[in-house]
């Protein structure tokens, strides 16, 4: 017999791409597994049932080439059948079976026919499970019902109905798509379809999971359920399937960041006009692309159901187009992959009096290559299943998991409860909702004194204690009293002759510096610690828009302060208001000293300023209370026991707002502070011997600074951190590597991770550090101080499901007054949500099962390429865990516009790329990976981003002349290679590429190898496939496959007919064989034209629309005729 050979359909077509650079070992990507229950087996019956079935439904046995785009249908072939036989009944076997089915699953196939093969386990009872396996490409899942229909009916002898032949379906689907029709169908995907949207998708907040193996949920919902969902849908008009599907989407929109998101959902194309299509066995299946986006205003359920269904009746009306072509036309749109990771498709009973077969369905497992989850709803085992097929190295297992329960839960809601339907809102399962409220349920009935009497009484307690140490000077508690004193009785009669006084203080770190702060605490004025690396044009801002009355200062920055504008003072000037020493009698008269009560027209008590999105600073106005809410329970979150006397190295910059515990924190514990000469505050040597002699013993700072100490060479240095009995770190990521080392030279010391922006007031968020973090890879934000809660919220304001990254928003005793002098970014940021007045920081986090919030970066650090969008905080946060590693920093490099990653530590490049290839999906490979001796830092500590930026990066290592010339044949082999490079360069936007450069590492991706295979061919006429591109990294691999191609086009005849008739048609000389007709220029009415002269028709010539398609197609045309005249 004369295999008969078949066109793929277009969905065939879009599974053949995938398959072109597959190993013939390989499994297919896309493969089904049935699990069929016979009561009672007799294995002479079911192998002639089985040899029947293949007979009447020929697909069963089709072959499938991709490189041909066909598939085959020949003689002789049988599938093969493997027996397994097992004593007792299925439920004594139930272990032994769920390990078979795994293993066959995963087993090399034993045919390479739509039927792979077919597994019978034969049970001691007389019954058996029959496993078949099929290949996707062949059969779609309605497909797979006629086969196991058609398979029980022949095993009890009966006949089956006759099905319409696979190929005259073929035929009939190419031929039955006017031209008009598909324009129309064109301009309607575009329409509904937004530009912006991308497939849905989960982010993996866990490890990756090695291996190919999918792995599945199943749901079962009972029949009852289904009979009443079926009702409630016939109630509100619309069908079972729209229902479940509209709530489907309500659920992913709940569990999504983003405004809009893409699915696919398969669909059945049988022309129902044919006779015995509904018999047929093949893929008679494509699928819709299925946009959701949320209405403007709340929608119910019921609403949203009926809206979904309007949209599936608008879809089918404008099915012309099939769902590979529609998604090259979007792929075209935005110019760049789009990729639809997530499906969604139910093969759902057509009444309720089903006839019980001899074979039942027992279980069911699916696996599409494209897909990351793909859920199926089917009847299975006399009761409806939900099972979703995921791949665990792409998606949350448990976030999955969430996202099953919601939806089962709300089927159940629909179907038992009658006002589910008319629900606004799908809110967060109730033991979400506990978790979250007990968490952020930490109100204190404390009253809050005001900050200059907590201060005071400290004083009080602890007159004779030391309280500030420098190199040369050592204050008490007394003495900074009493200098402060005499600075208050100042500020107090500047404050009675100027309305609303603000102060400045503009000084380089000193004791100088905390006694102005002290003066302007107990004389209720509001004061603004003012950075001196600031330009000068920026203090001037701050000034100004904090109104700030006068500065004081120091004999160092005396000149910078005086150009500023505002009366200025030299703090110096009242070293003479300092007489004598904290004798017993100024104790007494301390005791009857009070402080001024604060009187700031915005209710201020600190101004600190913090970088803005316009590039000038922000001035954040703290009030009073929660400054103490801060300090009163930093003690309890920090566990800094009363009994001991607590001595912190103010090595934070006095501007930052994590120095107010330095000293304000210190004081209300009845601590000290040790401050460091200015001049040597990055110096870890000086640091150690202050630690070391000055009796340190807590330590708060940006991690950058405790790194800077980690990495020095003096053996000095691990001695004195050994004395730290508390570590505070805050403000950036903390690397678990940071933490590993500090408990490997101190295992008594305690780390806290602190969190917070400025303005929620110095930190409102803690978590105490333990090793189970370190082997976690990451350290948790923590949970909220008391009289704080944390809210994650999505665009939409609604709180996020565990799991789910929201932003920040901040609610509490700690949320600052707002900006000095800027209302708009003020009513920008602090915003009333659900009645209550809340920060939006802009920080990403999401909710761990405990309750704690992990820090997933900044939503100003999004930023997107080639159409995905990247977190820069995701990949650092994957960078610092490799344990080598000291600091990073991912920025956006100026010049390349691609991902540059800045690191420092002890570890090659080459060997944090390989950590990054398996921690990371390839679009987020950094394209320069740099290795620093120190990280440029901020003055609040943290990266310079900005100069990294524009910070040289090599990607290649040698210089490619990019004028080499256009010769073809001739051209030396050094010419061939320069010009190759020069493009790729071109390309890539580098300055040069390397022959041993890999194309991942120097920015290399799917996208831009399309554009690099296009510029060749432009440049060259040499045709390349991306997978070419993609499996071959080392760029100088290229170069034989190109020569060789280059001698191919020499010898094929330059008037090749297909491209003459283009060239000519469009006038165009650079048309080529991977030239796609919209490329051309070309519409439905040239695809029309074209055929005419090709003899093709105007469906072949825009399904797959390149030339060299075409001449696969005439060329099969040929062939077809030859077998009708010779055959």
């Amino acid at each position: 017999m004369t295999p008969e050979r078949i066109a793929m359909t277009p969905l065939q077509e879009s599974y053949g791409l995938l398959r072109r650079n597959l190993s013939p070992e390989s499994l297919p990507p896309d493969r089904e597994m049935y699990e069929l229950f016979c009561a009672e087996f007799e294995t002479s019956r079911f192998e002639a049932a089985l040899q029947e079935l293949c007979r009447v439904h020929p697909m069963l046995l089709a072959a499938f080439s991709a490189a041909e785009r066909c598939q085959w249908i020949a003689g002789g072939h049988e599938v093969p059948v493997r027996y397994y036989d097992f004593a007792g009944a299925y439920e004594d076997n139930l272990e032994q079976i769920a390990g078979l089915k795994q293993q066959v699953f995963y087993s090399a196939v034993l045919g390479a026919t739509a039927l792979q093969a077919v597994h019978v386990v034969r049970l001691g009872n007389g019954s058996a499970s029959i496993l078949t396996v099929t290949d996707g490409i062949g059969m779609d899942g309605e497909s797979q019902q006629i086969m196991i229909r058609d398979l029980g009916l022949l095993y009890q002898g009966r006949s089956v109905d006759t099905e319409c032949d696979f190929n005259r379906f073929v035929e009939f689907m190419s031929d039955s798509r006017p031209p008009d029709e598909q324009d129309e169908a064109q301009l309607f995907w575009k329409e509904i379809i937004p530009q912006n949207a991308e497939g849905f998708s989960l982010p993996s907040l866990s490890e990756a999971t090695d291996g190919p193996e999918t792995r599945y949920i199943s749901q079962p919902m009972a029949m009852n359920t289904w009979y009443r969902l079926v009702d409630r849908a016939s109630a509100l008009g619309v069908t079972p399937y729209a229902l479940m599907f509209a709530l489907y989407l309500r659920v992913l929109d709940r569990y999504s960041d983003r405004d809009s998101f893409l699915l696919t959902m398969p669909r059945s194309i049988r022309p129902y006009g044919l006779d015995g299509i509904e018999n047929t066995v093949g893929m008679c299946a494509d699928f819709f692309v299925f946009p959701w986006e949320p209405t403007s205003e709340p929608e119910s359920l019921s609403n949203t159901a009926r809206r979904i269904q309007d949209r599936l009746w608008d879809m089918q009306d404008h099915a012309a187009v099939a769902g590979p072509e529609v998604v090259r036309l979007l792929q075209e749109r935005r110019g760049a992959q789009l990729e639809l990771p997530w499906s969604f498709t139910a093969v759902l009973p057509d009444g309720r009096d089903q006839e019980t077969p001899c074979l039942t369905l027992r279980s069911v497992r699916v696996e599409t290559g494209a897909l990351d989850v793909e859920t199926l709803v089917l009847a299975v085992n006399g009761e409806m299943q939900i099972l979703s097929t995921y791949r665990p190295d792409k998606v949350d297992e448990r976030l999955l998991g969430s996202i099953i329960r919601r939806y089962v839960s709300l089927l159940h809601s629909v179907c038992d409860e009658d006002g589910a339907l008319d629900d606004l809102e799908i809110e967060l399962s109730l033991p979400e909702r506990m978790l979250i409220d007990r968490v952020n349920g930490t109100a204190s009935e404390m009253d809050f004194p005001p900050l200059a009497d907590l201060i005071t009484e400290s004083i009080r307690a602890n007159w004779d204690e030391p309280a500030i140490l420098a190199d040369e000077l050592e204050l008490t508690y007394g003495e900074v009293w009493q200098r402060a004193a005499a600075m208050t009785a100042e500020l107090a009669s500047w404050k009675r002759e100027t309305d609303d006084l603000r102060i400045g203080i503009l000084m380089e770190k000193g004791p100088q510096q905390i006694l102005a702060a002290l003066a302007s605490i107990f004389a209720g004025v509001a004061y603004m610690p003012i950075e001196t690396t600031l330009p000068p044009e920026d203090i001037r801002w701050c000034i100004e828009h904090a109104h700030i009355r006068r500065l004081l200062t120091d004999d160092q920055l005396q000149e910078m302060a005086e150009s500023v504008g505002i009366p200025v003072v030299n703090c110096r000037e009242w070293d003479v208001l300092y007489t004598g020493g904290a004798t017993d009698s100024k104790k007494e008269d301390m005791l009857h000293w009070q402080p001024v009560a604060l009187d700031d027209s915005d209710g201020a008590a600190i101004v600190i300023n913090t970088s803005g999105t316009t590039g000038r600073p922000k001035s954040v106005l703290l009030g009073s209370d929660g400054l103490v809410n801060c300090l009163m329970h930093s003690p309890e979150r920090l566990q800094l026991d009363q009994s001991v006397r607590w001595r912190a190295i103010g090595i934070t910059s006095f501007c930052h707002d994590m120095s107010l515990f330095d000293y304000l924190g210190m004081f209300v514990l009845g601590g000290s502070v040790v401050l460091p000469d200015y001049r040597r505050v990055r110096d870890p040597k000086y640091l150690a011997a202050l630690i070391r002699d000055k009796g340190v013993n807590c330590w708060n700072s940006v991690p950058a600074l405790m790194e800077m100490m980690l990495m020095a060479e003096s053996p000095e240095v691990p001695l004195a951190l050994k004395c730290l009995k508390r570590v505070v770190l805050g403000g950036d990521w903390i690397r678990a590597g940071t933490v590993e080392k500090l408990f490997s030279l101190s295992p008594g010391v305690r780390i806290f991770s602190v969190g917070g922006p400025t303005e929620t007031t110095i930190w409102n968020i803690s978590h105490p550090i333990e090793t189970k973090d370190i082997c976690a890879g990451f350290i948790p934000y923590g949970k909220p101080f008391p009289n704080t809660k944390y809210h994650l919220l999505d665009a939409r304001l609604r709180e996020c499901p565990i799991g789910v990254q929201g932003t920040m928003f901040i609610e509490g005793i700690g949320v600052a007054i707002g900006y000095a002098g800027d209302p708009e970014e003020t009513a920008g940021h602090f915003r009333t949500v659900a009645g209550k007045r809340m920060y939006e920081s802009g920080d990403r986090g999401v909710y761990l099962p405990d309750g704690s919030i992990r820090f997933m970066g900044r939503a100003d650090n999004q930023v997107k390429i080639h159409g995905k969008r990247i977190e820069l905080g995701g990949i650092e946060r994957r960078v610092n865990e490799i344990p080598e590693i000291d600091s990073s920093c991912c920025v956006i490099h100026e010049k390349s516009e691609r991902i540059a990653l800045f690191y420092v530590g002890e570890i090659t490049l080459e060997d944090v790329r390989g950590q990054l290839e398996s921690k990371l999906v390839d679009y987020m490979m950094p394209a320069h990976i740099t290795k620093l001796k120190t990280m440029p830092l901020r003055y609040n500590g943290k990266p310079d981003r900005k100069s990294l930026a524009s910070y040289p990066v090599a990607g290649t290592r040698t210089a490619i002349d990019p004028e080499a010339g256009p010769g073809r044949k001739e051209e030396e082999p050094d010419r061939l290679q320069g010009k190759v490079f020069a493009l790729l360069a071109e390309v890539l936007r580098l300055d040069a590429v390397s022959p041993d450069d890999n194309y991942y590492f120097i920015g290399g991706d799917s996208v831009t190898a399309m554009q690099f295979i296009s510029r060749l061919y432009r440049s060259m006429h040499v045709e390349l496939e991306v997978y070419e591109i993609l499996n071959t990294p080392v760029v100088a691999d290229w170069i034989p496959l190109i020569r060789s191609r280059l001698r191919q086009a020499d010898q094929a005849k330059d008037n090749d007919f297909i491209l003459a008739i283009c060239r000519e048609y469009f006038r165009d000389d650079g048309i080529g064989n991977l030239t796609s007709l919209t490329e051309m220029g070309g519409l439905a009415q040239d695809a029309i034209e074209l055929g005419e002269r090709l003899g093709l028709t105007c469906f072949e010539m825009l399904s797959l629309p390149w030339p060299d398609h075409w001449r696969k197609l005439m060329d099969n045309a040929k062939s077809r005729n030859r077998e009708r005249q010779f055959g």
